[in-house]
C-alpha cells in the first residue's frame, strides 16, 4: 500500500486535519499493524482533547491535551450528548456480537505510537464495551510536522521543519 492507497481507502473519511499536498511531496510509507489486546486499543492515541479546565478541549488550544483512547473513556463525563449517543450505539451493538469486532483504523505513526486520524467513536465504543476487539491500524510513516498534521504539535515530538 502507498500514500495513493491510503488516502483512496480513507481520505474523504478522514476528520482531522491534514495537508494531504505538503504530505503527498514528502517521503512516506505505509505500515499495517494488528491489535488484539484491548489495553493496547487504550493507549492509541485519538484527536480528542481536554482543555486545562478539564473540558473538551481542541488542537488549536496548545494548552490542551491529548487522549489516548481510554483517557477518553474516562473522561466521558464532557462528551457532547452526540458524541455520547454515537458511542453508546456502536457499544451496544459491540456487546451483541458473538465473533471479534473489527475495526480499520487510520493513523499515523510517531514515536510514541499511532495517533489516529479517525474512528475514535468506534475505538472507544469497543474499549468501552470491553468487547474483544481486532483492529487492524495502518498508518502513515511520514514527516513527523505541524504543517502536515496540526495535532502532532500537542504529543512534543515534533520538529519545527517538515523532513522531505
Amino acid at each position: 500500500m502507498d500514500l495513493g492507497d491510503f488516502r483512496r481507502l480513507f481520505g474523504d473519511n478522514i476528520r482531522a486535519w491534514m495537508n494531504w499536498d505538503l504530505l503527498q511531496v514528502s517521503r512516506v510509507a505505509i505500515s499495517a499493524r494488528v491489535i488484539t489486546d484491548r489495553d493496547k486499543l487504550g493507549d492509541l492515541r485519538t484527536v480528542w482533547y481536554e482543555n486545562r479546565a478539564g473540558g473538551p478541549g481542541d488542537w488549536r488550544d496548545a494548552e490542551s491535551t491529548p487522549l489516548s483512547v481510554g483517557e477518553a473513556v474516562e473522561h466521558r463525563e464532557f462528551w457532547t450528548p452526540q458524541r455520547r449517543d454515537r458511542i453508546d450505539a456502536f457499544s451496544s451493538q459491540y456487546l451483541r456480537y458473538t465473533e471479534p469486532v473489527l475495526l480499520t483504523i487510520p493513523a499515523y505513526a510517531t514515536p510514541r505510537g499511532a495517533l489516529m486520524l479517525d474512528s475514535t467513536h468506534r475505538a472507544a465504543a469497543a474499549y468501552l464495551s470491553k468487547a474483544d476487539v481486532r483492529l487492524l491500524v495502518i498508518a502513515i510513516i511520514g514527516p513527523i510536522s505541524a504543517e502536515i498534521l496540526p495535532d502532532l504539535a500537542h504529543h512534543n515530538i515534533i520538529s519545527t521543519e517538515t523532513r522531505a
